[in-house]
């Protein structure tokens, strides 16, 4: 089932985020934020990203920079945030971004 969501509910979750990034002029790119539950938080998972977690990155070119493990080696782009990703195994492709519903083996992408 294809997820819909309000200017509202979007708008709420973008204040979320720039809360996380307030203040953040460090320069580096890369995982700034994770989801926890309903709530962003500051990344502290070190380079060794999550399987499955929502998360956040200030890099605005690409998800090149991302390293996601063996154990789920798909980057899911976000479907409403390209900012947000997660790491998936291949079957779960299709159920995090139903608009990249395929694993890319040669791109490393959902």
């Amino acid at each position: 089932a294809k997820s819909h969501h309000t200017h509202q509910e979007i708008a709420k979750a973008m204040r979320a985020i720039e809360q996380v990034f307030k203040g953040d002029d460090a320069g580096g790119c890369g995982v700034i934020a994770e989801l926890k539950g309903m709530h962003w938080k500051p990344y502290q998972g070190g380079s060794s990203l999550p399987c499955g977690n929502k998360l956040a990155t200030n890099c605005t070119i690409s998800y090149h920079q991302m390293d996601c493990p063996e154990e789920c080696p798909y980057l899911a782009p976000e479907l409403h945030f390209p900012c947000q990703f997660s790491c998936q195994r291949a079957a779960a492709c299709s159920t995090s971004n139903v608009d990249n519903a395929f694993s890319d083996s040669e791109y490393g992408l959902c």
